[in-house]
């Protein structure tokens, strides 16, 4: 098992749909949104989950961003690398892309 599926979590997003009803009213390129907002589903590691909780609690935390398209596993040496020095890394994806 790799360092990542040992670590790999998701989490849904809800935009807020009063503001893309409200957009829809006053901006072209929302006139098709749906008025209730979009979800998706972000995938993402955090190192943090395979330490205690008092680990977690102390160590200092870095959050890794890519560009689009991208993947957490575009830093896996630099995770590994700071998972050792007991830093706690997370890392999304980018919507949607696993």
């Amino acid at each position: 098992m790799s360092f990542a599926q040992e670590i790999q979590s998701k989490v849904k997003i809800k935009t807020c749909g009063d503001v893309y009803a409200y957009w829809k009213t006053r901006k072209k390129l929302y006139k098709r949104a749906p008025s209730d907002g979009i979800e998706f589903t972000v995938h993402y590691i955090d190192t943090g989950l395979a330490m205690s909780e008092e680990q977690r609690k102390s160590a200092p935390v870095v959050l890794l961003l890519h560009g689009a398209p991208g993947s957490y596993n575009d830093y896996s040496l630099l995770i590994k690398h700071l998972e050792k020095q007991n830093i706690r890394v997370i890392a999304p994806n980018f919507p949607e892309y696993i």
